[in-house]
This record gives structure tokens, C-alpha cells and sequence, in this order.
């Protein structure tokens, strides 16, 4: 390959305190990311500045692919395409990001998806009706106006210390696929505008632990689920072999309204130490144990015809504001010791 035709220039950025090296004529073909491995092996730890759009549609490409460090000056579009290994690291979209019926295959090397510590920067960043397995957004930014995983079924995913700066869209509607969200961390994400989960179907393990809701939060008729038969989940215990998964949001906080109305847990759930404000669970269903273990409620709870199947717990709780208990079910051991009322509660059942 003639890599020198694809540059157009080098500079020196002082941001960065790196070299930038421009490139321009790039193909819109699985050859542009045989160009990019070629360029990264001569120039490692340069960034690359890539400043025409990007499109790709139906390759299937079965190889590593780095684009970390790189900065896409215009938008980027991957649609119907299967890859194998991908890395954007560091990287910067300063447009709007599509990837659309796209796979991030699950390999038998447990390769990954890396998009840790990227800035998404354009209007609109899109992973819509995707899969996306083992893939990683640790520490990036989105700044997008609109940010959408709907109707993509994710895998093992990462969002650790993930900064949502506007709204974000997870949900499913309609007669389109049901997002799926299975193993995967959201701990001590910011979520800073709106989000939404509608409708979305959780399984396995599920971690909301230290996040932060800074608006509104919609986990409406979401649905928690034990076990996806896909998914090997097993403990032992007393040298029997179980089958056990959990939600975690433990040390959360949510500052906006939070709605988990219509929701099923199937799973153990912990909101242990969170912080709510307004929170409604009317018509939601615990399948399994629920913990709210030194969880304060700052503000109106609605457990209107929640029911309760396993144990309950609300242990040292804090209650701000009246509260009602109203057709709420307690089917097994609800317990709440040390719980403080600061104003009335009423078990209502008629």
C-alpha cells in the first residue's frame, strides 16, 4: 500500500501535545480500515485526523481494526456490517456517529469493542437495532443532542463512569425489537438529561451501582429476567450447583422523577443507600427478594398495587414525605426495622 497518497499533511497540535497526521482519499470499503493498521503500525501514538465521511455498508470484516486516536472531522455511517474486533480509543467524533444493523460479533477470543474514553460531539449518535457484544464505552462522553441504542440487543457491556451530557434513548416501542441488555455495568454512569429504558428487556446481571440520574427516568414496564438460557449464570452453594442473577443500584442516585411503573423483576433487586425523589412503582411486580437498606425517599412514592413476592426490606429507611401503601401486596416477610417516618404512612387495602 502506498500509504503517502493518504496524507495530507502533518502538524504539530499543541492541545494534544502530539503529532496530527491529516489524511483525506480514503476509500469507503473495508480497504479504508487496512490503510488505517498500516498507517498505526508506522505511526503509533500519532493522532489521526480523518477529514471526509465515513460510509460503510455490508462488509464483513474479520480482523482487528484500530481506530484509536483519531479525530473524524465529518460524520460516520456503518450500516449493515459485521466486524470482528474494533478500537476507537481516545478517539473524537466531532459529527454525527450511525451504526445501524451493525454486529460486533461474539468470538470465541473474547475480543472486545472498545469506545473507551471517546467524546461523541456531533447532533446525533446512533447504535440502533445492533449487536453488540463484549462492547465498551468506559469513561466517554456524549454530548450528542440525541443519543439512541434502541431496539439493539448489547452483551456484556461497559458504561463505567459513561457521561450522558443530553437525553439518551435505550427503549423499545411499537412492533420494533425489544432492546436487550445482558451482564452489563452502568456503574457510576452520569446520566445528565433525560433517559429512557421503556420497555427494555434486562437479563443476568445488571449494575446501576454509584450512578447518577440527574433528570427524568423512565424504566416503565421494563422487564428484569433471571436467566437468559444463553447465559451460563452459576454459584454454588452448600456444594449445590444454583443458577442466581442480580440488579444492582445500590449508592445511586436519583435527582429527576423515576419510573419504574409496570416494571417485573424476576431478579434479586438492591436499591440499597440510593437517593430518590419522586418515584413511582405502581403496578410493578418483585418476583424475588428487594432491598431498600438505608435508602431515603426525599420526596412522593407511589406504590399504588405494587406487589411484593419475596422478602422485602426496608431497613433504617428514611420516608421525607406522607406515604401510602396502598393494595400494595406483601406476599412474604416485609421488613422495616429502624425505619423512619418523618410524616404519615398508611397501609391501605380498600
Amino acid at each position: 500500500i502506498d500509504l503517502k497518497k493518504y496524507i495530507k499533511k502533518k502538524l504539530f497540535s499543541p492541545e494534544t501535545e502530539r503529532q496530527e497526521i491529516w489524511l483525506h482519499n480514503l476509500p469507503n470499503t473495508s480497504f479504508l480500515f487496512d490503510i488505517i493498521n498500516k498507517l498505526r503500525e508506522k505511526y503509533k501514538d500519532e493522532t489521526f485526523v480523518i477529514t471526509q465521511d465515513i460510509n460503510i455498508t455490508n462488509e464483513n470484516i474479520n480482523k482487528k481494526i484500530n481506530l484509536s486516536n483519531c479525530i473524524f472531522k465529518n460524520e460516520f455511517t456503518v450500516e449493515k456490517s459485521f466486524f470482528s474486533c474494533i478500537n476507537f480509543n481516545n478517539s473524537t467524533f466531532k459529527e454525527n456517529v450511525s451504526f445501524k444493523e451493525i454486529i460486533f460479533d461474539k468470538n470465541i477470543l473474547h475480543l472486545h469493542f472498545s469506545f473507551d474514553r471517546v467524546k461523541f460531539e456531533g447532533y446525533k449518535t446512533e447504535f440502533i437495532n445492533s449487536e453488540l457484544h463484549n462492547i465498551s464505552f468506559a469513561e466517554s462522553i456524549f454530548n450528542s443532542e440525541i443519543t439512541s441504542f434502541q431496539f439493539s440487543k448489547i452483551y456484556d457491556g461497559n458504561f463505567y463512569k459513561t457521561e450522558f451530557r443530553e437525553n439518551v434513548r435505550f427503549n423499545s416501542f411499537g412492533d420494533n425489537p425489544k432492546t436487550e441488555i445482558q451482564n452489563t455495568s452502568f456503574r457510576k454512569a452520569i446520566f445528565k438529561k433525560q433517559t429512557n429504558f421503556e420497555e427494555v428487556f434486562f437479563f443476568n446481571n445488571i449494575f446501576f451501582e454509584k450512578t447518577l440520574f440527574e433528570g427524568d427516568t423512565f424504566f416503565q414496564k421494563a422487564k428484569f429476567y433471571q436467566i437468559n438460557n444463553n447465559i451460563n449464570n452459576e454459584y454454588k452453594e452448600n456444594n449445590d450447583i444454583k443458577r442466581k442473577s442480580e440488579v444492582n443500584f445500590k449508592k445511586s442516585n436519583f435527582i429527576g422523577n423515576i419510573y419504574f411503573s409496570e416494571a417485573f423483576f424476576e431478579t434479586d433487586v438492591d436499591f440499597s443507600g440510593s437517593q430518590f425523589n419522586t418515584i413511582s412503582f405502581g403496578n410493578a411486580i418483585f418476583d424475588r427478594n428487594v432491598r431498600f437498606h438505608k435508602t431515603t425517599f426525599n420526596n412522593n412514592i407511589d406504590f399504588f398495587n405494587t406487589s411484593f413476592n419475596n422478602l422485602v426490606e426496608f431497613y433504617r429507611a428514611h420516608f421525607y414525605k406522607p406515604i401510602q401503601f396502598h393494595f400494595t401486596d406483601f406476599l412474604d416477610r416485609a421488613i422495616f426495622s429502624n425505619t423512619i417516618f418523618y410524616r404519615e404512612a398508611q397501609f391501605l387495602y380498600n
